[in-house]
């Protein structure tokens, strides 16, 4: 097996890991690894929304819509209870962005390789040595790096070697893309019973609809799924579907030596609510710009926590209380969660 060397070995090209290649190649000797073919690249189920506000901060890159990622753009968020509806308003720097997320991950994939970076088919399985990585297999070459960064998602090939995934961090999580639209602009959230939710995200022509389960296997997410497209009149041919684990843990330690988690291998994503592609772009900005400034990945993990995860520690006793309060009283929990989040108001008539 022949060696390859490299400044920074990044592991996984979702959201997180192509964000990182995209802003470092050219300024350094970048290998991006990841097992799946350039073609299923982005193709991960989630919502695929994210708040405007995590993308104007001071150097966040990429632009989703540089790229022609953003589907649709929502203003206004809507939770279905049994027998009744509340709805908010979302100021611009909160409103949605629905992102087409195969076609932005792809984009950003493409911009690294014309600056450079490398592009290794593998699975990026892990030499582990005095307590860091020595190299990573891939391809059929043994990648040497000064710097492994995980983005390899809920696998966590190389986090797992030094910090094991705590219990109870994901949720299954299941979504469809339809053809077909409902056509009102409105982000849907449901919420039928205290086992789990829906949602139904507008989607430039297209709607995106799934959901999580809060308490079993995910089995019965499908059906949920469909049943709900069924009652909305969402009929259309099914382009995109799966399963995933959203993810939904307490804060972890993201560096390890000279192993750094982001993304969902670091849990980045807000506990409380699930929502990750955000956090993962500035995650993955933040080390960037630490890697640049000579690569103290301690100031890196300082400063994630202090801008984006300072309150995640809160937010994941939260939901583990507002999930015991929702077997009890689910319609309560769930209204109150929706008002002081986003302060959503009755529906009238």
């Amino acid at each position: 097996m022949k060696d390859e060397t490299y400044d920074i070995c990044i592991t996984g090209a979702g959201i997180a890991g192509a964000t990182l290649a995209h802003n470092l190649a050219g300024d350094f000797d970048v290998c991006l690894v990841e097992k799946k073919p350039f073609g299923e690249l982005g193709r991960k189920p989630c919502g695929n929304a994210v708040h405007r506000s995590w993308l104007e901060h001071d150097g966040v890159e990429p632009d989703p819509e540089r790229f022609g990622a953003v589907s649709s753009v929502s203003r206004s968020l809507s939770l279905h209870l049994p027998g009744e509806e509340l709805r908010a308003d979302l100021d611009p720097e909160r409103e949605l962005l629905i992102l087409d997320k195969e076609k932005l991950v792809k984009g950003l994939v493409r911009s690294a390789l014309d600056r450079g970076c490398d592009f290794v088919a593998g699975r990026g399985d892990p030499e582990v040595k005095d307590g860091g990585v020595s190299g990573v297999d891939a391809g059929g070459a043994s990648i040497r790096a000064g710097t492994y960064v995980d983005a390899s998602g809920s696998a966590a090939s190389l986090r797992e070697n030094f910090e094991p995934r705590p219990p109870d961090s994901f949720f299954p999580g299941y979504r469809e893309i339809v053809d077909t639209s409902l056509g009102d602009g409105t982000c849907h959230a449901f919420q039928p019973d205290s086992s789990h939710a829906l949602w139904v995200f507008p989607a430039g022509g297209r709607t995106n609809v799934g959901g999580v389960l809060f308490r079993g296997n995910g089995a019965g997410l499908k059906p949920e799924v469909r049943r709900l497209r069924s009652d909305l009149g969402l009929d259309g041919k099914v382009l995109n579907s799966g399963f995933a684990p959203i993810p939904s843990s307490k804060p972890i330690d993201l560096v390890h030596g000279n192993v750094v988690a982001i993304g969902d291998a670091g849990f980045t994503a807000n506990p409380l609510t699930g929502g990750g592609i955000g956090p993962s772009i500035r995650a993955a900005n933040l080390l960037a710009d630490a890697l640049r400034a000579g690569g103290n990945l301690e100031e890196f993990q300082q400063r994630y926590t202090g801008e984006v995860a300072s309150g995640y520690g809160r937010n994941y006793y939260l939901s583990r209380a507002l999930l015991k309060l929702q077997r009890i009283v689910p319609k309560r929990v769930a209204r109150w969660a929706f008002k002081k989040f986003y302060g959503g108001r009755p529906v009238e008539g």
